[in-house]
Formats: C-alpha cells, structure tokens, sequence
C-alpha cells in the first residue's frame, strides 16, 4: 500500500514539475494610449506588437487608441501601468500642473504639426498669419506660441473640425495639419496644399512616451523592457511597414491603404523620427537644450507661470544608447 503512496506522489510531482517549466511566466502588462486613433504615426508601436518584440522582453503591451481629446496625461497619472503618447509641450504642461509624468522616450524628435494652406496662397511663412482665419484645436499650445512669437493682428481663431472639409470649399481656409495626412485627402478631392511645419519658428518640440513617476523610479525593468521593443518595432517599422499598416487597417477602418502609404512616404521624406544628423539629432536622442528652450518657451507665451524642474519631468535612461540597442541603420 505504502509503495502505490509513493508511486502516486511521484506521479504527482512529475505533473506539477512539467507543468512549472511549460507554464508562462507573469508578465507586466502595460497599456499605451495614442493621442488619435490607429495611425501610420504610430507604426513602430504596432510592428513591437506584431512581431512579439515587447513579449520577448518580458512584457504584455496593449495598445489602446485615442481620439479628440483623449486626455492622455490624466489617464497616465492616474491609472497603473499606462503609457502614454504626447507631444513633449504637453508632457511639460502637464508636470506643470502637478501630474506626476515623465517624459522617457522622445521617438519622434520633431512633432509633425504644421500649418496648412492652398498651393497658391499668399500665406509664405507663419508670420503671414495676421488677419487671417485659421482653424486650431482650442487652447493648441503651438497656436498660443505662435501667438505670442509673430505678434498676430485680427488673427480669428475656428474650431478644428479634424477633417479637410472646410478647407476644400474655402480657397482660403487655412488650418492645423500633419503634413503626411491632409494634404493627402485635399488632394484626392483635387485641390493641392502646402505646408509649414510649426518647428520652422523654433517651437520644436519631441513627440514622445510619457510615464507615471512612481513606474519610472520604481519599474524601471518596465520602461526598459518597453522602449527596447519600441526601438525595435520601429526599426522594424521602416525596413518593412507592411505587417504594421495590415494591423492598423484592421483597427481603423477609415484608414485607407493609400492614405497610410503616403503618410509612411512623407514621415520618411521629413525625418521626423531620426532628425537631422547636421544638428546633433538621432532616433531616440533627448537633448537637454531642447527641453529647457522648449520649458522656457512654454513661460514667455504664459502656458506656465515659471520653468519646471525637468530632472522630475524628464529622463534619458532609457535612450537607445543606453540600452544597447542600435538604431543607426535607422539614421542613414
């Protein structure tokens, strides 16, 4: 009887020993909030997703979209173990406001924001604003900037409506864009644009990924696991976008394939996320002066009442360089 015990306890421990070495692990899981909804923009992220980039450094990733305001900093500040995407003013404006965000990964180092006029406009620069109608999202930062930089007179602000609409009846309306977006579906209704890009009167901020404080002093493991899988999507991302823009599809069902192509094309063409090398600026590369020209642009146009203190809102630990991951294929 005792020997059939035994027998039986072996047994036993056999199963739950095969049973601890095929189970999978506990992974962090960790959501991301975009700041619209499924987007080229947003390639990289989803080719880390698609290609299993984030679970093989440990991690369970969920990307959730966004839309009109979406209120990324809030979501980031007050749920666990969310990310989210902004551009780097908003990460600033947001610490200035007491949120306890972090600034980590700059992946694009110039925002896309733009200007966007009809191909024969007068308009030639963002000094030739005055006296104009231009259509901003409400309370726009880079708007605020531009403002209060170019001195604008009789400058009428209208609501952003996020669509071209407006902007193909109007021969001169005169609204916000991303330049590998709108000028797209202008053009399919027939009408050419041109577009000035908001970094052209030195606002020039990132768009990056921010982070809860308590993740970033008390997870760190987390935000590495994260931007190494990031890197690697979007190095992914430009060798070959095509599994991403399948997956974006299947979310966004008014994203159409052409309209996505375009916008890879003109990201490309624009060098949004690598930057010029002339200028010191490479993938994933925080530059100090960048944020404390961009902290003490946000005082002169009266968004904050004095500069923050960017060791608190900013870190560069998790810069590619620092984690060994080569990006400069990404550069050429």
């Amino acid at each position: 009887m005792r020997a059939h015990f035994r027998l039986l306890v072996v047994f036993l421990l056999l199963i739950l020993h095969q049973a601890s070495a095929t189970a999978d692990p506990a992974r962090p899981k960790l959501k991301l909030f975009l700041h619209w909804y499924a987007e080229a923009d947003d390639g990289g992220f989803y080719a880390a997703l698609e290609n299993g980039y984030w679970r093989e450094e440990g991690l369970d990733v969920e990307i959730v979209q966004g839309g009109p305001n979406p209120n990324i900093e809030m979501h980031v500040s007050t749920e666990p173990a969310t990310l989210g995407i902004v551009p780097a003013d908003k990460a600033l404006l947001g610490a200035a406001r007491g949120l306890p965000l972090v600034a980590f990964m700059p992946f694009y180092q110039h925002d896309a924001q733009a200007i966007m006029v009809h191909a024969n406009s007068p308009v030639k620069s963002l000094a030739d604003l005055s006296g104009r109608r231009v259509a901003v999202t409400f309370g726009a930062t880079f708007f605020t900037y531009l403002q209060k930089h170019y001195r604008y007179q009789n400058t009428t602000v209208l609501p952003y409506t996020g669509t071209v609409a407006n902007f193909i009846r109007d021969p001169e309306y005169i609204q916000q864009a991303f330049p590998h977006a709108e000028p797209f579906y202008a053009k399919q209704q027939g009408v050419d644009s041109r577009c000035i890009l908001v970094s052209e009167s030195g606002f020039d901020p990132y768009r990056v990924v921010v982070a809860p404080q308590k993740m970033v002093s008390g997870r760190p493991e987390w935000l590495r696991a994260f931007s190494k899988g990031a890197y690697r999507g979007w190095l992914e991302f430009y060798r070959d976008p095509k599994r991403s823009l399948d997956a974006i599809q299947k979310l966004n069902t008014t994203a159409d394939r052409p309209g996505l192509e375009f916008a890879v094309q003109e990201i490309k063409r624009y060098r949004f996320l690598q930057g010029r090398a002339d200028r010191g600026e490479s993938f994933g590369k925080s530059d100090p002066a960048r944020w404390k020209a961009l902290n003490d642009q946000l005082v002169t146009a009266g968004l904050i009442p004095k500069p923050i203190d960017l060791k608190l809102a900013v870190s560069d630990e998790f810069a590619p360089a620092k984690l060994g991951v080569d990006v400069s294929s990404l550069s050429r």
